[in-house]
């Protein structure tokens, strides 16, 4: 047995959201605790990384982590060890305690809880010879056979004849309950609490080495000692895994670990949690309300972290957020740029969000970063194949790109044992890089999950408590939030980089878990949802599922899908407008086949103007707001396709149809871009001004008499649509890129872009 390792699965419950009855604060004390008693250099100094800790999840969520948990395991070398700390519901048909999940409820748990048999079979299942379940919580019992007093007590070890050792422990006995008590102020539960204790050194006459009996006895005797517990636990074992000593505790050279007056719970939580900032940072140029909307991203990756189970605090710093709370004083907003100084000494890592217009902003965090001795990491659209360019600043440590967030969850669950061994930061020195290559290259860099993260209501909560004052709709006034029911694209049109990012492929949330986050939203107020997925129409039938399912009156959607597949499936505007639909975003780029082509948009082949003017004109009669986007700058345009392009425009936005109109101009994604430079050149290398709202780029085949009617054309159309709220015009561009762009005298490539450096970022 001693060359077998410990693989530690813990699992607590103690929030439910549709039950708050269930709520038991002790859980969540109990389940920092028992963390640092198997996770730090203290207790039993097990790696998280080959562990899995649930908290708090849903039924399905946490039924898929239990399973790729046990699958995870090598039945030769690894002891299996589950350890579920929660609500029990007595289930006397299948002889069973069901354990909660977060969603679990008084009324649904009979199907929406996990059957500790099950836990059992998968053992069976992946043929796990040695393991170890412990219960804590209330029916435990019926773990240890004692469902049914007619049935033996040893029937479910006998059963499992592949298992060579098996330990089952219950805190309590059938029908018995479980309560949290309070120690040292706050609430844990008993049971889990001396056995913490234990693994921690705290107990008298504790060994280097311990078997699971003796713990068990040890525990035992505590809770026989506590007048306040009204149960006695129970257990049951196969094999000598229950005499071996397995638990191998790190108290060598520690003389306070006999002395129970000296333990104390607050020296062990402030080693247990790795700290980190997700910061989305303010752009130099903003087109309007400095850019500001929820950086939904950040707060789904929160969310997932939250349910990873390691120790992470984690918390999000949106300098846009801060910057709009001045309202126009500006000796507010410098101080916000001053807050982010005093912010990150509360934190030992700091990662940023970053696009092209992001970057200089966020290499500033960084440098600020830095020089307060902390980790940096930082994801987004730009880090995939700008790894180089990023980690040559000298400000970065760890690039996460692509779909990041099993390689993030990596890296954290590496840094959090490293700040555990006392060696946070000593690492990065020699060893920084991505987190799909280098040193840590068991990482999957660009991974691609196979479900999208669904965020816990706990975290929308925060969502509208931070940002509620604006979230408010511009047209409607309704109170408004942005969602996801996908990601990713699997189109291939040349001028993005989604469909690289996520390898062409679209992530899906589960329909269900859409439906509940909306109709949870809806019962926080919100009215307006703006679906954020790149197309939602690439899947009709579960579009209208999800409609149809939280459809309200009053409550109005924003959607995202393409004129071609509108067509192709005939939809109808009537049935979209009546269930809900206010608008429809399309990226029609031009109206012009040809320079559709060259940017592989994939229009219809039998797409014409006239059918596309009277497809947009078709909006307004049933209600519905048609907001158009078009891309300026695109390889084959000449003079007479601006004529063509304003006068298109005009036939589209008149008295009877005003869709949105927002001008776009062609921006590459540098600086590794694959978007076909050869047939553009860029006209400055300052990423402050790729926000699609400015020339940066010009195609090989134009001329300064093209460039010039360009920004003429751009103008009328903003002036005659009166869209300058979305358009800012042309005599808002710096005169030092306006005279780059129209003079056509830049030589440089995005291979030259220059290196970070204080300067130029000034």
């Amino acid at each position: 047995m001693s060359k077998i390792s410990l693989r530690p699965l813990l699992i607590f419950t103690g929030k439910y959201p549709d039950d708050p009855s269930l709520d038991r604060e002790g859980v969540a004390n109990t389940a920092t605790l028992m963390k640092t008693a198997f996770f730090t250099k203290r207790g039993l100094n097990i790696s998280e990384e080959n562990s899995c800790i649930i908290e708090d999840d849903k039924f399905v969520s946490a039924n898929g982590r239990i399973q790729d948990y046990i699958s995870s395991l090598n039945s030769d070398k690894d002891l299996a060890l589950i350890y579920f700390c929660g609500h029990g519901f007595p289930d006397y048909n299948r002889n069973s305690v069901i354990l909660s999940m977060s969603d679990t409820t008084s009324r649904n748990w009979k199907y929406c809880g996990i059957p500790h048999s099950s836990l059992i079979e998968m053992f069976k299942q992946y043929s796990i010879k040695n393991y170890i379940i412990i219960l804590d919580c209330c029916n435990g019992g019926f773990l240890c056979g004692m469902g049914d007093e007619n049935v033996n007590s040893m029937f479910m070890l006998t059963e499992d004849e592949n298992a060579e050792g098996a330990v089952y422990i219950s805190s309590t006995q059938r029908e018995d309950i479980t309560i949290q008590t309070k120690f040292d102020g706050k609430y844990y539960i008993p049971f889990s609490y001396y056995f913490a204790r234990i693994l921690l050194g705290a107990d008298e006459s504790v060994d280097a080495e311990l078997s699971i009996m003796q713990i068990y006895n040890r525990v035992k005797k505590n809770l026989e000692s506590n007048p306040e517990y009204p149960s006695q636990c129970v257990i049951q074992s196969k094999g000598s895994i229950y005499d071996e000593k397995i638990f191998k505790l790190c108290i060598e050279n520690n003389s306070n670990v006999k002395s129970d007056k000296i333990f104390s719970l607050s020296d062990y939580f402030s080693i247990t949690e790795l700290k980190v900032l997700l910061v989305k940072s303010s752009i130099k140029y903003p087109i309007k309300y400095d850019d500001f909307g929820v950086p939904l991203g950040l707060w789904m990756l929160k969310g997932y972290l939250s349910t990873s189970g390691l120790s992470l605090k984690v918390d999000i710093f949106d300098e846009r957020l801060e910057l709009i709370k001045c309202e126009g004083d500006n000796e507010a907003r410098e101080k916000v740029k001053k807050k982010f100084l005093k912010i990150i000494e509360d934190y030992d890592v700091i990662g940023v969000s970053m696009c092209s217009s992001e970057v200089w902003p966020a290499l500033q965090k960084f440098e600020i970063a830095k020089n307060a001795q902390k980790i940096t990491f930082c994801g987004g659209i730009f880090t995939l194949s700008n790894e180089n360019y990023l980690l040559d600043s000298g400000l970065v440590d760890y690039v996460i790109p692509g779909v990041s967030t099993v390689p993030l969850t990596s890296l954290l669950a590496r840094l959090l044992q490293d700040k555990r061994q006392g060696q946070l930061g000593q690492h990065v020195i020699n060893e920084y890089g991505v987190a799909s290559k280098d040193s840590f290259n068991q990482f999957d860099g660009v991974w691609v999950p196979t479900i999208l993260p669904t965020m816990r209501k706990s975290v929308w909560l925060e969502i509208i408590d931070k940002y509620g004052k604006y979230l408010v709709d511009e047209k409607t006034h309704k109170k408004r939030i942005d969602v996801y029911t996908a990601r990713g694209c699997n189109r291939n049109c040349t001028f993005c980089s989604v469909q690289r990012e996520s390898k062409q492929t679209i992530l899906r949330k589960p329909m269900d878990c859409v439906i509940d986050e909306i109709k949870y939203l809806e019962s926080q107020g919100i009215e307006y949802f703006s679906f954020k997925d790149e197309d939602l129409l690439s899947d009709p039938e579960r579009m209208f599922g999800i409609l149809k399912a939280v459809h309200k009156e009053g409550v109005l959607f924003k959607i995202r899908t393409r004129y071609d597949e509108m067509i192709q499936h005939d939809m109808s505007l009537e049935r979209l407008h009546s269930l809900g639909v206010d608008e429809i975003q399309y990226g029609i780029e031009s109206p012009d086949i040809h320079l559709q082509r060259n940017v592989s948009k994939g229009f219809p082949k039998d797409s014409s103007e006239g059918n596309l003017i009277k497809f947009i004109s078709s909006h307004e009669k049933y209600g519905i707001k048609a907001n158009c986007s078009f891309i300026l700058g695109i390889s084959g345009e000449d003079s007479e396709y601006y004529d063509d392009l304003l006068e298109f425009i005009k036939r589209i936005y008149n008295e009877d149809s005003k869709p949105k109109i927002y001008i776009n101009f062609l921006t590459p994604h540098p600086i590794n871009s694959q978007f076909p430079t050869q047939n553009y050149v860029l006209a400055t290398n300052d990423l402050n001004y790729f926000t699609h709202k400015y020339p940066v780029c010009y195609a090989q085949d134009s001329t300064y008499g093209k460039r010039k009617k360009m920004l003429e054309t751009y103008d009328k159309i903003v002036e005659y649509t009166n869209g300058s709220l979305y358009n800012p015009p042309t005599s808002e561009i710096p005169e030092i890129l306006k005279r780059a762009f129209l003079s056509g005298k830049s030589k440089l490539t995005s291979k030259d872009m220059p290196q970070y450096t204080k300067e130029r970022l000034v």
